[in-house]
This record gives C-alpha cells, structure tokens and sequence, in this order.
C-alpha cells in the first residue's frame, strides 16, 4: 500500500513509511484470540499512525524505560484484541516513537505514560497529528 500525499505532505517524516509496511506486513493483525472468538474480529479496522519526535537523539539506554512501555503496551492490546503498536526510529538528528494504533486518540493512558517517562528525562519532544494509514472505509 502506497499513500503518496503523505510523501508529499509530510517529506521530512520518512518514518511514516515504516507504518505502511508495518500495516503492509498485517503485523497490526496480530492479535490473539480466544477459542470460539476468531470470526468476531471486523474485517476491517482503520489504522493511525502518529509519531512523538525527540530531538536530540536520545541513547538505547536511557531509552530503556520507554522500549519497556511500549512493549508492554502491546502486549497489553493483543490481549484485548486491539492495534497499538510503538516502534522507534533513530537518526542521527532525531529520534522517532512510530506508533500503529486502531484508534486516532492520543489521550490515552499508554498516551499519558509515555509523555511523563519522556518529561521524567528531560526530553524535548512533539507529537504529531494521527493519519489514517490503512483498513477501514477509505483508508
């Protein structure tokens, strides 16, 4: 799948790209189900992607805390049959959290969490708009 407005709107986001493959892949179907639920799943979901931008780069180590959130976020949505997923993407000026979610809401709890571990060290980061990136009725 291939959205070119959003090379177009948004160049210096090259990251955005990872999402596509991410959605591409069906890794944000990875869900677990129990027995018996397998056809309640829609056909269907609509896909966000968003990203936090931290700059400057910040070190694997002291991205620790964060690799540890977002891993346990995920998990916690494939529990609960959802898409969330947080990825990060390091370049040399700036480090980027990718996050697939089934849903544009960035005031989450996993949302909150993850903005105080990014202010508990001091980082300087934003967060962009979510863009719908696949599934769903004209994604």
């Amino acid at each position: 799948m291939e959205i070119p407005f959003l090379h177009f709107v948004l160049p210096s986001l090259k990251w955005f790209r990872m999402a596509l493959r991410l959605v591409d892949s069906g890794a944000h179907e990875e869900h677990v189900l129990p027995m018996g639920y397998q056809n309640c799943r829609p056909s269907s979901r609509k896909t966000w992607a968003y990203g936090y931008e931290i700059s400057p780069p910040m070190t694997p180590k002291r991205l620790k805390a964060i690799e540890h959130l977002l891993e346990a976020e995920h998990t916690n949505a494939r529990r609960e049959t959802r898409t969330w997923q947080g990825r990060f993407v390091v370049q040399e000026q700036v480090t980027h959290i990718l996050v697939v979610s089934d849903s544009p809401d960035q005031a989450l709890e996993v949302n909150r969490r993850l903005e105080a571990e990014l202010s508990r060290l001091n980082a300087v980061f934003s967060v962009t708009p979510p863009l719908p990136i696949g599934g769903g009725e004209g994604g």
